[in-house]
């Protein structure tokens, strides 16, 4: 432990995780070849419009802070994201607006705004202007997400910070653009659906970072081919209209001659393009997705566990088996309870409710996402897994109280009516899965501020003064507000 961290208070960082952080070094690769061969060039010029004041993610590309990085005893933070009362003003708005990788976040905020005011149920008809809009959006957040690491590189400000803060955001980027997607296709009680095709294989890679600690993004990713894809979808939508999302797969003349001579046949003449769409993604792009990161942590895990029997370390829970398959329940947990309260709400919760909904969703994917990628960068496992499962509280409460009807259908007659009323459940599911993900984003900055001795919106080191009996009282680090 460093001098003055004695006296400090760390939320959700050990001792053993500050030094780990001190020692951090990021390994990751790209194999995309849209991303080396097009967008690569495009985000090499792009990212030189930003100004050298202006930080990154600081995602840790280059090269780490050294191990002996003295720890600064204290830090008076003049970003938003402090848990001083008294230093949160409005300034700090202006530093994360002046933060790459919360502006490009903000696209999606807007996405979200625009898709609430045109479609709240996800099931109205909105202006192909529109839509035209998400597409852009959209590929501004991907184009400012690519260059905010390499803005961090030209500043000098890389930094572990800067690997939460990039899966944090996409983490919540990935649940709330489905808002939309959702929008734009028309897709109403489809859309928990699709969210699991988004999500499924954003969580198993950052499950495999976890074991690996290195993010190794294959031939095609989701953040470079995933997004323009999406990006395409919203322009084909425009072109061709809403509507030819749910025109059936067959007409109603086959569909007759297929029931003729096989029922199954007729079930799939019924299903709409909006069903096929949804269908393919799981054995095209989910399931081997899925199997290549399960077949990663699997060696990975074993390799350990025999490099530590070999020298003769103990072996701790967190580096068996059964804690890698331990750390996807919290995934099937949020997304089995989520697709379940919305299929069986008696009072149609969603999409009557759809941006409430995702909200809640967003917070607590994003919390379980960050609380991982933490427990990485620091290598601290203890309490993982509880802090995980937190967020599904409500959400279990919620689920029992749209089932009970369900389950004693028989002894109540009339239409299915839930104990309890839904709307307030699910407010109460957004306040608390809001509370612990801000929580947990503003005390994990503030831990790694002072841990580091950098700022979260700014670039630059804090700045030392030696006090006048230097060898009685410790050197303070203060961070200067800087008058915008």
């Amino acid at each position: 432990m460093q001098n003055g961290e004695k006296a400090m208070k760390f939320y959700y960082v050990g001792e053993k995780g500050r030094e780990q952080l001190r020692r951090y070094k990021y390994q990751g690769a790209d194999h995309s070849l849209v991303s080396k061969y097009i967008l690569q060039p495009f985000w090499s010029r792009f990212v030189l419009l930003f100004p050298l004041s202006a930080p990154g993610s600081s995602l840790a590309h280059s090269t780490p802070l050294p191990a002996a990085a003295p720890a600064p005893p204290h830090i008076e933070s003049p970003c938003l994201l402090c848990p001083r009362p008294s230093e949160i003003t409005i300034m700090g708005l202006c530093f994360v607006f002046h933060n790459i990788t919360f502006m490009g976040l903000c696209f999606v905020f807007l996405s979200v705004a625009i898709s609430w005011y045109t479609s709240p149920d996800l099931l109205a008809h909105v202006p192909r202007p529109v839509i035209i809009l998400f597409s852009l959006l959209l590929f501004l957040y991907q184009t400012f997400d690519a260059v905010d690491g390499k803005q961090a590189r030209r500043t000098g400000s890389s930094s572990p910070l800067g690997e939460l803060m990039d899966h944090s955001c996409d983490a919540v980027c990935c649940t709330l653009e489905v808002l939309p997607f959702a929008a734009a296709g028309m897709m109403g009680s489809h859309a928990p659906l699709f969210w699991l095709v988004s999500s499924s294989t954003f969580y198993f890679a950052s499950w495999e970072t976890f074991f690996t600690h290195s993010l190794v993004l294959p031939i095609v990713n989701g953040p470079t081919e995933g997004l323009l894809t999406l990006c395409s979808f919203f322009l084909f939508t425009a072109y061709v209209g809403q509507e030819w999302w749910g025109v059936p797969l067959f007409s109603a003349s086959s569909a007759i001659h297929m029931h003729a001579h096989m029922p199954l046949l007729e079930r799939i003449a019924s299903l709409s393009r909006l069903d096929l769409l949804l269908l393919v993604q799981f054995p095209l792009f989910v399931t081997p997705t899925a199997v290549s990161n399960l077949m990663t942590v699997l060696r990975a895990v074993r390799s350990a566990e025999k490099e530590k029997r070999k020298g003769g370390q103990p072996l701790r829970f967190s580096d068996t088996t059964l804690f890698a398959a331990l750390l996807l329940l919290p995934y099937f947990a949020l997304s089995g309870f989520t697709v379940s309260w919305a299929v069986l709400s008696p009072s149609a919760i969603f999409p009557r409710h759809a941006h409430f909904f995702f909200l809640a969703l967003c917070f607590s994917f994003a919390l379980m996402v960050g609380r991982m990628i933490l427990a990485h960068l620091t290598r601290e496992s203890e309490g993982l897994l509880p802090s995980m499962l937190q967020p599904l509280l409500f959400l279990t409460i919620a689920l029992i109280n749209a089932a009970w009807p369900h389950l004693t259908r028989g002894t109540s007659p009339g239409p299915l009516q839930a104990p309890l009323p839904e709307l307030p459940l699910l407010l109460l599911y957004v306040a608390h899965t809001g509370y612990l993900y801000g929580h947990f984003a503003v005390c994990v900055c503030y831990d790694i501020c002072n841990t580091l001795g950098i700022y979260t919106f700014r670039v630059g080191k804090a700045k030392t003064y030696q006090p006048l009996r230097a060898g009685k009282q410790e050197a303070r680090i203060q961070f200067r507000p800087k008058v915008l």
